[in-house]
């Protein structure tokens, strides 16, 4: 979704400097950087604008950039902590999941990940994040928290990467 905090992210991870504003729509066009791990392997990482129910319609700028997420080995769906209920927050993550299965069933057999973001502005304590982490286990999809912004959780997801990205 817009303003998630993908470009932070991708600037935490790699020491790529995209544009990061705290309104929707600062990405623009894709941003790539290259995420390095300790054995020396290497990773690009893109960071994508975010999408919007009726993307693949051409509503919002996502549906130019479902193409490029073709061409990924993984996803990694990124959820932001503040909206106002787990209801919400999954309710935008189920529709990012329909767009792009409409877009194109290869998208949407790719393997994914949950990352919820902003945990430094929403306690981790919440009920709502509780929640939502149930819900995502219910539906079989598998998630951790972050602060793209204050590095909490980072060095779990570089794992989590690492070890993902070498199964594939």
């Amino acid at each position: 979704m817009p303003n998630a905090g993908k470009s932070t992210l991708l600037s935490r991870l790699t020491q790529a400097h995209p544009k990061v504003g705290s309104y929707p729509f600062t990405t623009l066009v894709p941003n790539l950087g290259v995420m390095t791990f300790d054995d020396a392997e290497t990773l690009v990482v893109a960071d994508i604008p975010g999408l919007v129910e009726g993307a693949r319609l051409g509503r919002g700028l996502g549906h130019r950039f479902l193409k490029h997420i073709e061409r990924t080995q993984f996803l990694l769906h990124l959820l932001d902590a503040t909206l106002s209920s787990e209801t919400n927050i999954l309710s935008n993550f189920l529709m990012l999941r329909k767009e792009m299965s409409a877009y194109s069933t290869a998208l949407a057999h790719k393997p994914y990940f949950v990352v919820i973001n902003k945990i430094d502005i929403s306690d981790p304590e919440n009920k709502d994040i509780k929640a939502l982490r149930k819900a995502l286990d219910r539906i079989g999809t598998k998630s951790m928290c972050i602060s793209a912004l204050t590095g909490e959780g980072i060095e779990d997801l570089i794992q989590f990467i690492s070890e993902s990205w070498k199964k594939i």
